[in-house]
């Protein structure tokens, strides 16, 4: 059982990385609880979380360090935590203490009842939330199953806020992403699917806009391969480029500069692409 858990965890886990549309590398955070025995053969709850910085879609067990449950729920009582001091009381509860760093989102998925735990940084919902009717949006798409919450930096006081809201079937946070559960790992992935799949219904029926005639200008594939050589070169170390196309529709628009002005969608892409988008 406990060996089953955390499987089911890493594979879930490498699902949801495979589909970038979910996550970006590096990002989303996932969870599950189970029993271990600790190092004198007692039985001990325990929370499996992704660490901070690994890639889903690569992670294995040892990217998902476990770490003592009861100790976790007992900061729960308290009023209030900066974050130095939860991660430092956070690191105190590995099980392990050489194993990587828990994500910072640990007390998230600690305060929260259920099994398992799929936190993601979907671009669908991005797009529902990140404007000034973000809510509004949020209720017409979904009812009122799912709470909704405004921007609040990851951390002590928005896990227990999060903590607060286990009646609801899963959580919408602006410029952030979606937090859905389940005791059952592969419920839960649904879950994340069907949430992802109703925000992308709902953007479907959305009057819109008309179709840029501006266009840039394609590279050669040529110029492309001298480039990716020039950027590899720069960035000092052995690194694998690609091209990636599935930005092109935004990369065609006429207002691409005011676009690109908006800044990152989630706090994932300021971190793992950075606030601000290049332009060439």
């Amino acid at each position: 059982m406990i060996e089953q858990e955390l499987t089911h965890l890493v594979l879930r886990s490498k699902k949801i990385g495979a589909d970038q549309s979910l996550v970006v590398y590096g990002g989303g955070n996932t969870s599950a609880k189970g029993r271990i025995k600790d190092y004198l053969g007692r039985d001990r709850d325990v929370l499996w979380v992704k660490g901070s910085g690994a890639d889903m879609q690569y992670g294995e067990a040892v990217d998902y360090p476990a770490l003592y449950l009861e100790e976790l729920l007992a900061l729960h009582k308290s009023d209030e935590l900066d974050d130095d001091t939860m991660v430092d009381y956070v690191t105190r509860a590995l099980v392990d203490p050489s194993a990587r760093r828990p994500s910072i989102e640990t007390l998230l998925h600690a305060f929260l009842p259920a099994r398992h735990i799929d936190h993601v940084h979907a671009d669908a919902i991005c797009a529902l939330t990140n404007h000034e009717d973000g809510e509004s949006a949020v209720r017409e798409a979904f009812g009122k199953g799912f709470a909704y919450v405004e921007w609040i930096r990851p951390g002590f006081h928005l896990s227990k806020l999060v903590s607060g809201l286990k009646d609801y079937e899963g959580v919408i946070l602006a410029h952030h992403g979606l937090i859905v559960w389940d005791d059952n790992s592969d419920k839960c992935y649904q879950k994340t699917l069907d949430a992802v799949a109703t925000a992308e219904k709902y953007l479907a029926t959305l009057r819109k806009p008309p179709q840029a005639e501006f266009k840039h200008n394609d590279l050669s594939d040529a110029q492309i391969m001298e480039l990716l050589l020039t950027l590899r070169g720069k960035i000092g170390k052995k690194q694998v480029l690609r091209r990636d196309s599935r930005l092109r529709a935004i990369a065609d628009r006429s207002d691409l500069s005011t676009v690109l002005d908006a800044g990152a969608a989630s706090a994932d892409h300021m971190l793992r692409i950075r606030p601000w988008s290049i332009q060439t």
